[in-house]
């Protein structure tokens, strides 16, 4: 199977949102790269990328439309600030090695840990997740990401149900698990997505508890005490309804994959809800709950 790749040359505080729509796209891996004359090292998350101009590389399955995510991306970065760098086919290997040399062991909240499944865990004794980035939609370092996890990793799940709206690589849902909720529903469009949960589900131990669904495959039985979703804001607004009739009594409600200027349409389409926000950058972590 060969692979699309697409790169966007922008400026660095440009990168995370343009890698964010590379990711609402379903781009099997995303890499962030210098584009300037400065000193190169490979990764530049998690944190701001040091550089003046970035190159944000998207790698895709033969079935995504690159026109269709060009004009997403124009819709995050204005008038011709994006670039397109080059449009270029890779071969498994290419793909398989990219990965390889780039996802380590990374720190996401208090004692919790997300760690390809092939290295040893770097705290034996924390909270670790093993992951397949072969296979993953999300690793734990993008922000929003990273923010729900860290709010995962200090909140008392003992016993509570969740559901991971837009799982990805089923990250959030399996952290959940492993943090003490009784239950986890993954809920995502893209059937490879459903394949990366049920695997990852699987390297963690948790497949008894896990179910993995297709949005159509919801029904009114998949109620939950902490619903987290995180997904374009946009697709938010039009999902609230059906997120609304997700949530359990005494309810947590996290959305991300917001950024702080969309913050104020997304509260609005949940009026049922108070909110607390968490920023990373420009990224914000909605934490909702019923009123008082």
């Amino acid at each position: 199977m060969s692979w699309q790749r697409l790169r966007f040359q922008v400026y660095k505080d440009q990168a995370e949102a343009v890698g964010a729509v590379l990711e609402a796209c379903l781009a099997q891996a995303i890499t962030t790269e210098n584009a300037g004359d400065n000193e190169f090292y490979e990764v530049a998350f998690p944190g701001e990328p040091d550089w003046e101009q970035v190159y944000v590389t998207g790698l895709f399955t033969q079935s995504v439309n690159l026109d269709e995510v060009c004009q997403l991306v124009e819709q995050v970065v204005p008038g011709d600030d994006a670039l397109l760098g080059e449009v270029s086919v890779l071969k498994d290997q290419d793909w398989e090695r990219v990965w390889l040399s780039q996802f380590k062991p990374v720190k996401v909240g208090k004692d919790l840990w997300v760690v390809p499944k092939w290295l040893d865990p770097v705290n034996p004794n924390a909270c670790n997740i093993a992951l397949d980035p072969g296979l993953a939609f999300g690793t734990g370092t993008h922000r929003t990401t990273a923010m729900c996890l860290d709010w995962l990793s200090h909140a008392d799940l003992s016993g509570r149900s969740v559901i991971d709206y837009g799982c990805g690589s089923g990250i959030l849902a399996i952290a959940a698990l492993l943090l003490g909720a009784k239950t986890a529903v993954a809920v995502d469009i893209d059937p490879m997505a459903i394949s990366a949960s049920i695997e990852n589900g699987s390297a963690n131990g948790v497949s008894d508890q896990l179910q993995v669904l297709l949005p159509d495959q919801v029904d009114d039985s998949q109620v939950a005490d902490v619903v987290i979703v995180n997904i374009l804001a946009e697709e938010i607004i039009k999902l609230a309804p059906a997120l609304l009739k997700m949530l359990k009594p005494g309810f947590t409600l996290l959305l991300t994959g917001i950024l702080d200027d969309q913050r104020g349409r997304v509260v609005k389409a949940f009026p049922e809800c108070q909110f607390q926000k968490v920023e990373r950058g420009q990224w914000c972590l909605l934490i909702g709950s019923t009123f008082d």
